[in-house]
């Protein structure tokens, strides 16, 4: 069921935690894992916490309003049904996503289906071909139960740590503005993946 993680074999998952969270046993987690595309590796799995970032071409704003509003509607269009967001922020050049993908939907299809209908729509909407993002995108799966909890928080300060805002809560295309009014993640569960070695 949406924003359920569990696979058909439920013992695939083992409580750590009073706070319902889980580890993910790694035999049982969706290939194709580790690959990559001649660029940076990738991490690709469901029932992971991933923070990825999407880097802008020279000279675009994904701030703007337009573009911004755009990446978020993207973003959240799907939010429950395929992943769940943990949290998002929108800066000038880059974009912070923090998201669990559920099974059969996995990271690098996920990731080119939102940014293919954000140029697309863009390109419409401007009547001009413009590259909005980078080719390929970083990510880094969330190893640890403290990194899962401050993920958001860390993914939400961008704009205060950059000088544009004062709180994180007034910069309109993150999370934080949407938390600031009600906004939860709609997983209140963060399956922690602990691998033996890490990347």
């Amino acid at each position: 069921a949406a924003g359920d993680c569990r696979a058909p074999n439920d013992q695939i998952f083992v409580a750590i935690s009073c706070r319902s969270c889980y580890v993910r046993i790694m035999n049982h987690i969706t290939k194709p894992g580790w690959h990559k595309r001649g660029y940076l590796p990738h991490f690709d799995a469901n029932c992971v916490v991933q923070h990825i970032v999407l880097g802008a071409k020279a000279g675009i704003n994904l701030s703007d309003i337009s573009l911004g509003k755009l990446i978020e509607d993207t973003l959240l269009h799907f939010d429950g049904m395929r992943y769940d967001l943990q949290a998002w922020c929108i800066m000038p050049d880059h974009v912070h996503i923090g998201v669990i993908f559920y099974p059969d939907h996995l990271m690098g299809k996920t990731v080119w289906a939102w940014k293919s209908w954000i140029t697309n729509k863009h390109r419409k909407a401007m009547c001009e071909k413009a590259v909005i993002f980078e080719l390929d995108y970083f990510d880094r799966y969330v190893r640890t139960l403290d990194q899962a909890e401050k993920l958001p928080s860390y993914i939400e300060k961008n704009p205060v740590k950059a000088g544009l805002v004062l709180n994180a809560a007034d910069w309109r295309w993150s999370s934080a503005w949407h938390r600031a009014r009600g906004w939860l993640p709609k997983q209140e569960r963060l399956p922690v993946f602990m691998p033996n070695g890490s990347r």
